[in-house]
C-alpha cells in the first residue's frame, strides 16, 4: 500500500507541475511582468502567482494521501495537524525552488524536479509513520 500511496503522489506531482500549471507557468516569472506590465503596481505580482501554484502543488500531493485516510474511515486530529504542517512547509519550500529556478535562475529543471522529488519522499515517509501505512 505504501508504494502505491509513494507512486500516486508523484503522478499527482507530474500533474500539477506540468499540466495545471497554464498560464503561471509565465506569470510567476518577475521577467514576464517586466515585459507585459510595466506599471509600478505589478513589479510584486509575480509572487501571487508563485503562492498560487505552490498551494496547488503542495495540496495536489497530499490528495492521495486524504483519499486514503478517508477511505479507510481514520482521519484523526493527528492526520489533520499532520496535513497543515506538511501543506504549508511544502508550499513554502516549493515557492523557494520555484523562485530559485523561474527568477534567480540559480537551478535548472532537473535540480527542481530531484528537489521536488526529495519533497515527496520526504512527505511520503511522515504519512507512512504518522498513518502507520503499509
Amino acid at each position: 500500500m505504501a508504494n502505491i500511496l509513494l507512486y500516486s503522489m508523484i503522478f499527482c506531482h507530474v500533474i500539477a507541475d506540468y499540466n495545471l500549471q497554464g498560464c503561471l507557468a509565465n506569470m510567476k516569472q518577475r521577467a514576464w511582468w517586466t515585459e507585459h506590465h510595466t506599471e509600478p503596481m505589478y513589479e510584486n505580482d509575480y509572487t501571487t502567482a508563485l503562492w498560487m501554484h505552490s498551494f496547488a502543488w503542495s495540496f495536489m500531493i497530499h490528495v492521495p494521501v486524504i483519499a486514503l485516510l478517508l477511505w479507510k474511515g481514520e482521519i484523526t486530529w493527528q492526520h489533520s495537524a499532520t496535513l497543515s504542517i506538511l501543506l504549508w512547509t511544502n508550499l513554502y519550500i516549493h515557492e523557494i525552488i520555484d523562485t530559485l529556478k523561474a527568477n534567480s535562475k540559480v537551478l535548472n529543471l532537473w535540480q527542481d524536479q530531484l528537489i521536488h522529488m526529495i519533497q515527496i519522499i520526504a512527505t511520503w515517509a511522515v504519512w507512512v509513520y504518522v498513518a502507520k501505512i503499509v
